[in-house]
């Protein structure tokens, strides 16, 4: 289980925006320095991350709560964020040099061109599986404990 401490904001009937500072997770992150905010929301040049979450404990403006995520939903979406493109451009650039000699194209120039259309296919992808991810609980953070009362 991943955990993040973090304040809460503001309130809506059902859920609660918690503002977090960059943890333990996004230190060791090799991407820290181009990130959009661990989720691609932020400039890299800011500490805080806000989130929206389910209020499942009835917290409100001001209280300190601890965040919780199952460690296999993070390592998935790590997975499908970093392997995922990777994968896909040495298939295209395989496929590319392939095909190359029926397209008669040389076939370094395939491969780069088809490594490319497969990157920019897997990210187009992603941004899809993304959007539809949004709407899981499973891979959303959620709202272990309440540590301090405002």
């Amino acid at each position: 289980m991943v955990t993040e401490q973090g304040t809460v904001f503001k309130t809506t009937p059902d859920t609660v925006w918690i503002r977090t500072e960059r943890g333990q997770m996004c230190e060791s992150c090799d991407s820290k320095k181009n990130c959009q905010g661990g989720c691609g929301l932020l400039s890299s040049s800011l500490t805080e991350i806000e989130i929206e979450v389910l209020n499942s404990v009835g917290a409100k403006n001001g209280d300190t709560v601890l965040l919780s995520m199952d460690s296999s939903s993070v390592i998935t979406l790590s997975l499908m964020a970093y392997i995922v493109p990777v994968f896909a451009l040495i298939l295209g650039a395989f496929l590319g040099e392939k095909i190359s000699p029926f397209l008669g194209i040389d076939k370094t120039v395939c491969s780069i061109i088809f490594g490319i259309v497969a990157l920019g296919l897997s990210v187009m992808g992603l941004r899809t599986a993304s959007a539809k991810l949004t709407h899981n609980n499973k891979y959303k953070p959620t709202i272990a404990r309440i540590l301090k009362r405002a």
